[in-house]
């Protein structure tokens, strides 16, 4: 029985939605409802009951889910500590970054750090969004991630190392009415509009934080050049570490009114059975050298 089908019906199951599975398992809803019948063939019964409306569990259906969630787990457990184990005897490393990361400020010195450990390490490197890194790091598709310190608790089975603590700031645009000021108060922040990152969360730092700021409206980008281009227009404010890196134009960093000042952290993850993790372990030794810059 193949391995994927398998998968790819646990998906179903749990969001009984052919839709919202297809999404997260990145295939067409076809594809998925040819896998799906291509299992049901190979069982012999059906595993869903299916109307336009609703989706759910065949008794048979429910065993397969009870008989199968956990061999499933285990498969790419064994499959992460295979592949973990073998990139690390070719001394191959798969290091993934958030792209709003310098990487002159944070992921150069990590990677001369690695380096340093080990001379003949050959260090595979991407730049993406969170949502695509926490993907990766779930998938075993890298071994080590720097990103900034928030909802590391939906990263499951991981380690995490601080490498810096910085304050966060306001960032807004050359366009924007705020450039020109020397300081902003909290009546500014109630007469502003907020943009956060991803799904309806900030770029960095503490989610309920973000929530109780004192704006007029808050609006969403889904990923980094999108929120990049919206905040260039000048209508909105973003909030975001030193360690970010601005894109194209001119962007000035502001602090927070004081009852709303926070720091962040920049982080470093992997998972916790990975055969380096004595080398990430000494990562806390890295030392990130730059200005709080404002």
């Amino acid at each position: 029985m193949d391995i994927r089908k398998i998968a790819y019906f646990l998906k179903v199951a749990e969001t009984l939605n052919f839709n919202a599975a297809a999404q997260e398992l990145h295939i067409s809803h076809q594809a998925l409802s040819k896998q799906i019948k291509q299992l049901e063939e190979e069982v012999g019964e059906k595993l869903l009951e299916r109307s336009t409306t609703n989706v759910s569990l065949t008794e048979i259906g429910r065993k397969v889910v009870e008989i199968y969630t956990p061999l499933l787990r285990d498969w790419n457990r064994a499959k992460e500590q295979l592949n973990a184990f073998v990139n690390a005897r070719n001394h191959v490393l798969r290091l993934g970054y958030f792209s709003g990361l310098s990487y002159q400020r944070v992921v150069e010195p990590v990677q001369q750090f690695l380096l340093e450990q080990n001379p003949e390490l050959k260090i595979n490197m991407l730049a993406a969004d969170m949502a695509l890194l926490r993907e990766l790091m779930d998938n075993d598709s890298v071994d080590l991630v720097l990103t900034h310190g928030i909802h590391h608790s939906e990263w499951s089975g991981v380690e995490s190392i601080v490498l810096r603590t910085d304050p966060l700031y306001i960032l807004v645009s050359e366009h924007h009415p705020w450039y020109q000021k020397a300081a902003v108060t909290e009546d500014d922040l109630r007469e502003s509009a907020f943009l956060v990152y991803g799904d309806g969360r900030p770029l960095e730092g503490d989610g309920a934080f973000f929530e109780e700021l004192p704006v007029k409206n808050r609006e969403a980008a889904y990923n980094l050049d999108s929120y990049m281009a919206i905040l260039q227009q000048g209508k909105h404010f973003g909030i975001v570490g030193p360690s970010y890196t601005r894109r194209e134009g001119k962007y000035k960093f502001l602090e927070l009114p004081k009852p709303y000042r926070k720091s962040h952290t920049i982080t470093a993850m992997y998972k916790k059975l990975h055969p380096q993790r004595n080398t990430f372990q000494k990562l806390a030794e890295v030392k990130l050298h730059y200005p709080n810059e404002r």
